[in-house]
């Protein structure tokens, strides 16, 4: 569990902006992930669950868009594994242009666990809906604070994990799974790009003090503690 974030003069905008990017991955991978169980929970005849185990990595370290990756099966869902590639001006694992590589500090493993004291639904729709509501605002304050001249990288996390599901779905014959994931998290990406049209269109100025405090508010979810 994260430290509370304690509002002094210390905090800037700077600091800010690299705490909320530094919340990017796993704000879309638990999302990515709740998603998984609350499928494996409608499915009745499942009785586990999928538990995110992440691992800090030493080093300048990415994953590489372009290369092959492997997947393995767990509760019945395909998951692309990281690939980890040594990254400095270049990758030097492949050969791949740098730009088809995003930085990583931590690489996700995964664990079947029994459900013996699983969450409801409704706990994990409430999980899923916490993360959700605070991307919009993550990614309008990051884009504000530079003067939107980069990409959206909510926007980017979401079709880049819609990708590799949808990889996932042409390259194996047995995908159901995987398929509902796709298609609820394109429904999560059009909420996603709704909510941030709505908040560019009312060109809000959001408060640095409301920023750290949604920081602390998603720090207080254990899924993706790190």
């Amino acid at each position: 569990m994260a430290d509370p974030i304690i509002l002094n003069e210390s905090h800037s905008v700077k600091h800010a902006q690299l705490m909320a990017n530094s919340m990017i991955r796993p704000m879309l991978e638990a999302m990515r992930n709740t998603i998984r169980n609350i499928i494996l929970l409608n499915e009745r005849s499942h009785k586990t669950s999928i538990e995110l185990c992440p691992k800090i990595i030493k080093g300048t370290t990415a994953i590489c868009l372009e290369c092959p990756r492997k997947c393995i099966k767990i509760c019945d869902f395909w998951v692309a594994i990281d690939g980890l590639h040594v990254v400095q001006n270049k990758c030097r694992t492949c050969l791949c242009d740098p730009s088809q590589h995003y930085r990583i500090d931590y690489e996700l493993e995964y664990k079947e666990i029994e459900n013996s004291a699983k969450p409801t639904e409704e706990d994990m729709q409430k999980l899923l809906h916490s993360l959700y509501e605070a991307s919009p605002k993550f990614g309008y304050f990051l884009l504000q604070s530079v003067g939107n001249s980069q990409r959206d990288p909510f926007l980017l996390g979401f079709e880049r994990m819609i990708k590799e599901e949808s990889d996932i779905c042409d390259q194996k014959t047995s995908y159901k799974f995987n398929l509902d994931l796709v298609e609820q998290l394109q429904v999560l990406k059009n909420s996603y790009e709704k909510e941030k049209k709505k908040l560019d269109a009312k060109k809000m100025t959001i408060e640095l003090d409301d920023i750290y405090q949604k920081i602390e508010n998603v720090n207080k979810h254990r899924i993706i503690d790190l």
